[in-house]
């Protein structure tokens, strides 16, 4: 960090032991260097470039919409364009795998980060999703009953998360079919239970739980993450429990 002292940087080597953290992220804390400026060094580290703005007119809306907003917000991550066979991000913490992760399966294509700060960042995520809804309207949902078993059969056919020839990927399909159905039932509670080889999503109603449908193993990170992405919860976050609504 050439912007700083190496006073500055001693002291928050010691912040950083006592309290853990990023030492980039303490030296802004300091006010010892800019949040651009750790994202400058990081991306030399990293060979990554730095986003200073972003412009309506670089983005993909279609690539846009296949990203929830709670994610993009709480990821610090927005899709721009294709470039080639890879996916281009903005995203503030490169090292966030977790949400590079699914966001390559939400895409359906390897994902290209670019640096961003969060203020860049949630001003372009506001108006890019703004701009979307404008251009394209809210998706509204139609699916029956049936549609969980139908997609659960779907996705063992697919080679990844993403539906071509839909306009939502089948693991959003899946999950809000599921909660639609448990609505419908008046169902209490939602079980989806990993097991060594399969997940297993039951419905406990009148007090019995009563299995619904077993999705693909593989799967079972996707629909956590998309489940957490609903309750605005900590998608990164995988020993500890959690609250959300």
């Amino acid at each position: 960090f050439g912007h700083t002292t190496p006073e500055k940087i001693e002291e928050a080597l010691q912040i950083q032991k006592e309290k853990g953290g990023r030492l980039g992220a303490v030296l802004v804390g300091l006010k010892a260097v800019t949040e651009e400026q750790v994202l400058e060094a990081l991306g030399a580290q990293l060979d990554l470039p730095l986003l200073r703005e972003i412009r309506g007119e670089q983005l993909d809306l279609e690539l846009v919409r296949k990203v929830p907003i709670n994610f993009a917000k709480q990821a610090r991550l927005l899709p721009l364009r294709l470039e080639g066979e890879l996916a281009a991000v903005a995203i503030n913490d490169p090292l966030d795998t977790a949400a590079l992760d699914y966001a390559r399966a939400l895409l359906g294509a390897p994902v290209e980060p670019r640096l961003a700060t969060e203020t860049v960042l949630i001003d372009a995520i506001n108006a890019a999703y703004d701009r979307a809804l404008q251009e394209g309207g809210k998706m509204l949902e139609n699916l029956d009953e049936s549609a969980g078993d139908d997609l659960a059969h779907e996705l063992e056919e697919l080679p990844d998360l993403i539906d071509t020839t839909g306009d939502e990927a089948p693991i959003i399909k899946l999950v809000n079919s599921l909660l639609k159905r448990a609505v419908k039932e008046r169902v209490s509670d939602i079980h989806i239970e990993p097991y060594e080889r399969e997940v297993v999503v039951r419905f406990r109603k009148d007090g019995v739980l009563h299995e619904i449908i077993k999705p693909p193993k593989r799967y079972q990170k996707a629909i956590a993450s998309r489940v957490k992405i609903m309750g605005q919860l900590n998608i990164a976050e995988t020993r500890l429990p959690q609250d959300g609504r």
